[in-house]
């Protein structure tokens, strides 16, 4: 019985880790869906991250992978990152990204 509730508790823990671990392996691999503003209203866009990359690409969705766009897409430099803002409300999740030479990225996820 206590070997059962040590298994339990790790199976627990291992789908947790897993669970914390999705938007960063979707970021990475699939691009995790988010809304950028754009003149006043919000474009859906994917947003990627490869591992060990320096940019962060605002890829539009279509098919196939968001990995095979990302040279014809938006970057932004993680080195000029100045600041992150973010906006957590009921319903309304925001984060801000200013760059020493692009600007301001806003972008929204829902």
């Amino acid at each position: 019985s206590s070997d059962l509730v040590r298994a339990a508790a790790e199976e627990l823990a291992r789908r947790k880790a897993e669970f914390a671990a999705a938007p960063l392996i979707q970021l990475e691999e699939e691009g995790l869906p988010a809304y950028a503003a754009f003149n006043n209203s919000w474009i859906p866009q994917l947003l990627l991250l490869r591992s060990g990359s320096r940019y962060l690409y605002l890829v539009s969705p279509g098919p196939g992978f968001a990995a095979d766009r990302q040279s014809s897409s938006p970057s932004f430099s993680l080195g000029e990152l100045v600041r992150a803002f973010r906006t957590c409300r009921a319903g309304l999740y925001l984060l801000s990204l200013e760059f020493e030479e692009a600007g301001f990225l806003l972008l929204r996820f829902s």
